[in-house]
């Protein structure tokens, strides 16, 4: 027996108003488009050049925080160690009873 070759369905209506739908999507996006770019705010250079410099210093600032934070590490780091050593001291003297 010869297969039979089925047909494609017909377009139903619901791919029609699916269609419908997408264009009005589109055409909405592009009024809101067109809207944003009539009310979209012009900047003076000289408002770019400070902006610019603004988020230039705060970088400077931001790597100077990091840099005493690394710095500040460093010396707790020290002194926890030296601490250490002055307990060691201290138990060293009091097994000597040089110190109550």
């Amino acid at each position: 027996m010869v297969a039979k070759r089925r047909r494609r369905p017909a377009a139903h209506t619901n791919n029609i108003s699916k269609r419908i739908a997408f264009n009005e999507r589109i055409a909405a996006l592009h009024r809101e488009i067109s809207r944003l770019r009539r009310v979209r705010a012009s900047v003076s250079r000289d408002e770019f050049k400070e902006v610019v410099r603004s988020l230039n210093q705060i970088e400077r600032n931001t790597e100077g925080i990091q840099q005493h934070a690394n710095e500040l590490r460093t010396q707790f780091a020290r002194i926890a160690q030296m601490q250490t050593e002055i307990d060691a001291i201290t138990r060293a003297l009091k097994k000597a009873k040089l110190l109550e």
